[in-house]
């Protein structure tokens, strides 16, 4: 059955081009309904109907929370549904319990665009499987075994379980009345082992039910000892990135590497009781039954590694989209061992190395995405060990000489065409100005050879320094950092580039850039001058009362957003039943003043979802992804448009380069401004009749509305408007449409109008 299910899917997706997982067909009601209806259906069913229960109050509001929380990941773009992994994993489920409809119709299985090596399952019968587990399971029945465990984490309601335990641990009930802070934690900590234990157990006895192979436990059991180890542990060698012409310093090659070591020990304060523990368990439970007819396949071993190699393709695709470039290289390697002519797993390759040479060329920037190689184990550590060596000019060029190559190999590719113009815009602003530093003669230096040539950076001739003579050191600026005028880089790189060096289109693009060099360190000179931002704060300002005309008449809203937040001395309480509410107003107000403006506008809202809108979440999706890369670099970091088809086809489909997020936040806090209120008291008893009404400010909270929005010009991947407008009161009805109207006038209003 599951052959038949993977046959048109297998011939479909081809690895040589692969294209990344989509959400397909109907649209689950899990997606559509609101986190306030499935609240309202879950206390219904659970404590309603259910009588007594222990602190009902409190678990209506655990309940209202955690649905709030499971709709944020459902609808955050990484969770899919009726997709070929996800339908695999339901037809699976389908097997164990087909001898239980009712249970089998309460259940759902989501899969989750994550690295981690995890499952969970929630209160309201939805299983999310990460990707990263799927990616190194060895056999069906070892995914069966993991959906049996979350099974029965739903069939047995551990986590409303775990909530009335909690609730008493916290309240010091019963036989905790005395215990000390210590030993309720302790005790917390036991409580989740027993029940992840049971879990185990009676997920096993569910598992036996079926024809699965019992060694699939021990195997599950050895992929979450070794859980920080990539789904492929093999040698890697700097020789991947050296070509005829490159080769990189033998001092960048470890030896040998760090071994690999499991999860060894019980954490006494964990949730979870130790893998060697649950393995020596399910060991003696199943150490008497025999194994013989049991497989671990009940359809064609080919469906299963189908599906598990789609999932080491995506694990690649979110290490590149989360920034852990190594990762994605080291992944994208291992995969190339397999499937060598794989576009995909080369421009994976090639956006990893851009990454890591982009986030080394800017000063203080690299931190944020390396990871210390001592660290790491396997033999991912060589790769984290050869870019804590590598200088940023080496790691520059080795990016060049991949992205330029890869360019060459593959014409008329619009995504290696930008990755390689705009490394090579790195290379000529940060390191080799000139392009005769390059040769495209045979290396003529002996291997051993470390020495290095001085670049010159000078970026102003004999007549602008003048200008300049009174600075004590004359500076460049790259990307808002200083660094000198001359640098030192390594002699070597001068013949890493060998035939690229006389392609025509690198000479001319290189060339072009070197021209155009001082004018843009001119621009980045005059706007570190204290009256440039002086004159961008004047500017700034009159954009705030004038506002910035756009011109546009066509424009797509992603996912508004509406945020009530009630913020105490030491907490801060999400209000998400009234931002529910307040969002749907929002979006009508939305849609009313649009009308009116005469725009030709289109919601995309994840919350507002159709049964037949499988497509619009999928846009949603890509530009989720897309503006939370945009955002985790930064507007002092410019990076090439990864998603260049999927942005393109964004563009054509909508007949608009604009899109636009903006949401409201509005919060509410204490009137703790002692002296303002000590100043309202004191002119109370001065005047009397005033006192009830200064006695009433004082009591009152204050209120703030932030109005947000970015408006992004797809086309360039540039922020082209951005506005943060803050109101002293509540967010009314009157003041959010009032902040439209002047966000839809803007839009819609003649760049010339000012």
């Amino acid at each position: 059955m599951l052959l038949l299910l993977m046959g048109s899917h297998i011939s479909a997706q081809n690895f040589d081009n692969y294209q990344q997982l989509k959400s397909t067909g109907t649209v689950p009601q899990n997606f559509i309904k609101s986190s306030e209806q499935k609240a309202e259906d879950q206390i219904d069913n659970e404590i309603n109907q259910g009588g007594k229960h222990k602190y009902k109050r409190q678990k209506k509001t655990f309940i209202i929370e955690s649905n709030y929380t499971i709709d944020e990941l459902l609808l955050s773009g990484r969770v899919l549904f009726n997709d070929t992994v996800g339908r695999y994993c339901n037809k699976i489920v389908d097997n164990l319990l087909k001898d239980d409809t009712t249970l089998r119709s309460q259940i759902s299985v989501y899969v989750v665009k994550s690295s981690v090596v995890n499952a969970f399952t929630t209160s309201n019968g939805i299983i999310f499987i990460n990707l990263g587990l799927i990616a190194k399971l060895n056999s069906e029945a070892e995914l069966a075994f993991v959906l049996c465990h979350e099974i029965i984490h739903y069939k047995n309601k551990h986590v409303l379980t775990e909530f009335d335990i909690t609730q008493d641990i916290k309240r010091g009930k019963g036989s905790f009345r005395n215990a000390s802070f210590t030993d309720k934690l302790l005790a917390q900590s036991m409580f989740s082992k027993e029940l992840e234990t049971e879990a185990d157990i009676e997920g096993l006895k569910l598992f036996l039910r079926s024809k699965y192979s019992l060694t699939a436990a021990n195997g599950v059991f050895d992929v979450l000892q070794y859980s920080h180890i990539p789904f492929s542990n093999i040698p890697f060698n700097k020789s991947f990135l050296e070509t005829g012409t490159l080769k990189l310093p033998a001092s960048y090659q470890l030896k040998e590497t760090r071994e690999v070591v499991g999860e060894v020990k019980d954490d006494l304060l964990g949730t979870h009781p130790g893998i060697a523990l649950r393995r020596d368990t399910i060991k003696k439970s199943i150490d008497s039954i025999p194994n013989e007819g049991r497989v671990n396949f009940l359809s064609d071993s080919n469906s299963f590694i189908f599906i598990r190699e789609i999932s080491r393709f995506e694990v690649t695709e979110f290490f590149l989209e989360s920034r852990q470039y190594e990762a994605a290289l080291y992944s994208a390697y291992s995969l190339l061992d397999k499937h060598k002519n794989s576009i995909y797993l080369q421009k994976a390759v090639n956006r990893a190395l851009y990454g890591l040479a982009k986030y080394l060329s800017v000063k203080n920037r690299y931190k944020e995405i390396h990871r210390d190689f001592m660290k790491v184990q396997g033999g991912q550590q060589q790769i984290y060990f050869l870019y804590s060596r590598l200088k940023s000019s080496e790691a520059c060029v080795v990016s060049m000489n991949y992205a330029w190559s890869l360019k060459r190999k593959y014409p008329g590719d619009d995504e290696l065409a930008s990755i390689a113009n705009d490394i090579l815009l790195v290379a000529v602003d940060n390191f080799f100005p000139k392009r005769d530093f390059f040769s495209d003669k045979p290396n003529t230096l002996n291997p051993k050879d470390t020495s290095s040539t001085i670049i010159d950076f000078k970026m102003v001739d004999e007549a602008e320094l003048k200008s300049v003579a009174k600075q004590k050191r004359k500076r460049r600026v790259v990307e808002g950092e200083k660094v000198q005028q001359t640098k030192t880089v390594p002699s070597y790189l001068s013949f890493a580039l060998g035939e690229i060096v006389k392609d025509k289109e690198f000479a001319k693009n290189y060339d072009e850039l070197t021209k155009t060099r001082r004018k843009r360190f001119s621009e980045i000179r005059e706007r570190r001058k204290d009256e440039y931002k002086e004159k961008a704060k004047r500017e700034y300002e009159k954009q705030l009362s004038k506002g910035q005309p756009m011109g546009i008449q066509k424009i797509v809203f992603v996912n508004p957003f509406y945020y009530k937040v009630s913020i105490g001395y030491n907490t801060e309480t999400f209000k998400n039943v009234e931002a529910e509410k307040s969002q749907a107003n929002f979006n009508k107000n939305m849609k009313d003043v649009a009308e009116a403006a005469g725009i030709d506008y289109v919601l995309l809202d994840k919350k507002n979802l159709e049964e037949t809108g499988s497509d619009a979440f999928n846009d949603i999706s890509t530009l989720s992804s897309w503006i939370e890369e945009y955002y985790d670099h930064g507007d002092s970091m410019h990076f090439s448009n990864y998603k260049r088809e999927e942005i393109k086809s964004l563009i054509t489909k909508y007949k608009t380069k604009y899109f636009c997020w903006t949401g409201i936040i509005a919060t509410r806090s204490p009137n703790n401004n002692r002296w303002k209120n000590y100043g309202r008291l004191t002119l109370g008893v001065t005047l009397p009749p005033l006192l009830p009404y200064l006695i009433y400010k004082m009591t009152q909270p204050l209120f703030y509305t932030f109005h947000y929005t970015i408006i992004i010009n797809l086309e360039t991947g540039k922020a082209e408007y951005l506005q943060l407008h803050e109101y002293k009161s509540k967010d009314r009805n009157d003041v959010t449409q009032a902040s439209l109207y002047d966000l839809f006038l803007q839009i819609s209003a003649p760049k010339n109008a000012q």
